[in-house]
């Protein structure tokens, strides 16, 4: 299926990548509408344009491997939602104790 060969293991893994970015970029814009008083430790050069066009260029490449890849954007969907009870797992594990 994925093992023995590396280049469809990297598409897929540059695929759940891209989605990250994109939630990481869209949570800078997030947070700082959510909390304009608080201190900007963290400073993004040229902002809003930089984390905008950062959306946009994963955006293009999320939707182009969507269009030519649908069968590994499946399963690295797949795999990454197989992560999500573990993790739920773990943080209800670490709240409780």
């Amino acid at each position: 299926m994925l093992v023995g060969d590396p280049d469809r293991l990297t598409d897929i893994a540059m695929f759940i990548i891209q989605v990250f970015y994109i939630f990481a970029f869209v949570a800078v814009f997030i947070l700082r509408s959510r909390y304009p008083q608080s201190e900007k430790t963290y400073r993004v050069p040229l902002y809003p344009l930089i984390p905008v066009i950062a959306i946009i260029g994963a955006v293009y490449i999320v939707g182009s491997t969507l269009f030519n890849n649908p069968t590994d954007t499946m399963y690295a969907l797949a795999i990454t939602g197989a992560g999500i009870p573990v993790y739920v797992y773990l943080t209800k594990k670490t709240v409780n104790d």
